[in-house]
């Protein structure tokens, strides 16, 4: 897999959108391993990087809900 995290956004909310595609991309992918390997563990460490980008992409939103940026 070919992923690239471009954060040259122009928006905070692109910040949080890029955020969720990456975590998107990697899920994806360790749904492909645990399938192509039979095995439930397969792919687990994109699945943890997945969720941490997208509670990260929840942090990001909240911040932009605050500081009163969200449109």
């Amino acid at each position: 897999m070919t992923t690239q995290l471009n954060l040259d956004v122009e928006t905070p909310e692109q910040v949080a959108i890029v955020l969720r595609r990456a975590a998107t991309a990697y899920a994806a992918s360790a749904a492909n391993l645990r399938s192509a390997h039979q095995d439930s563990n397969a792919g687990r460490p994109w699945e943890r990087i997945a969720r941490a980008l997208d509670l990260t992409a929840i942090r990001v939103e909240q911040i932009i809900n605050q500081e009163g940026l969200g449109r």
